[in-house]
Parts: structure tokens; sequence; C-alpha cells
């Protein structure tokens, strides 16, 4: 009983030093359900479930998700200078998605990155009311699709600077875009 105790307390306490630089943020709304520590994104989107942690020893995001009743398996990584990653999923209606996903700009200083998925263009601004050297204090995401679709969301209680930023945008656009939602 004792260790029992012991070792709920050491794995609660060890959550919390492995989440003290970024916070447990949580994105919710009708599409997503996530979770987001320590780099580690964890949750739904849509219904399907979704986990993404970063590449060790460089910069990138591994994704899983399971779609239908199938595994797919993504990166995010820096290819000969270019941000790139797979999307890899099958629609709502069943139809196989395989597209590239490019970031082509990003600026530090203003929030921003631009790039492509599949023949799609697509903007992220992010915003926060305040911030922690170059971290963004509670982020909110906007993204334009093709300069009409909008879609936006908030991560709360967490931070997070442009590599993340990068990191998730990657990570939910492609799992939104497969999904049918963008």
């Amino acid at each position: 009983m004792r260790i029992s105790i012991l070792a709920g307390c050491l794995f609660f306490s060890s959550l919390m030093f492995a989440s003290e630089d970024h916070g447990i943020g949580k994105i919710t709304n009708d599409e997503l359900d996530l979770s987001y520590i320590d780099h580690v994104l964890a949750g739904r989107v849509g219904d399907r479930p979704v986990f993404a942690r970063p590449l060790e020893g460089r910069f990138g995001l591994y994704l899983w998700h399971r779609a239908n009743g199938k595994n797919y398996e993504t990166t995010l990584e820096l290819k000969d200078g270019k941000i790139v990653g797979g999307v890899a999923t099958q629609s709502i209606d069943g139809q196989v998605v395989e597209e590239q996903f490019q970031i082509v700009e990003y600026s530090r200083e203003s929030g921003s990155l631009s790039g492509s998925i599949g023949e799609k263009h697509f903007s992220v601004k992010v915003s926060s009311e305040t911030m922690d050297g170059h971290h963004y204090v509670n982020p909110h995401f906007l993204i334009v699709i093709d300069n009409l679709k909008h879609y936006e969301f908030d991560i709360k209680d967490s931070k997070a600077c442009m590599g993340c930023i990068m990191k998730l945008s990657y990570a939910i656009i492609s799992m939104l875009y497969g999904y049918g939602a963008l």
C-alpha cells in the first residue's frame, strides 16, 4: 500500500516537473480535444485518436493517428533546408488522402508562418496577451486556408515558441485537412 502511494506521488510530481516549462495545455473545440504536455500532443481530432512527439536529436515531429481502423504515421522534418511533412490518412468517406505539407516562410517576430498542404495554401498567425521570453503564453492560433476558410483555437494554460508553433501547426492542420474540416 505504501509503495503504491509513494509511486503515485512520484509519478504525479514528475508530471509537474516535466511540464513546468510549458504547462499542461488544453486545446478544445468541436473538432479538437487535445492535451499538450512537454512538447507532446495527445487526444483526438474529430473521431480520430492522435499522438505527436518531437523527433529525437533533431528538429521535427512524429505524428500517429488512427482512422477507419487503420494506423497512420508521418513526420515533419527539415530536409534539404525545407520544413516538410507527409499527410496520410482517410477522409470521412473513406478516400485515401496523401499530400505534402510544407512550411515556406515563418517569422518569430510576427508569430506567423505560411506554407502549403497539397494544392492549398495556408497561413498561421499566433498571438497572445503576453510573452515569456520567446514563448507565447496561452497562444491563440488563426489558420487561414486559401484566403477563404478560417479556423481558430487556443492553447490554454501553456506556452509555445516558434518551433512548437510549427510542429503544432503541422499536426493540427494536417489532421483537420485529412478529416475534412479544412
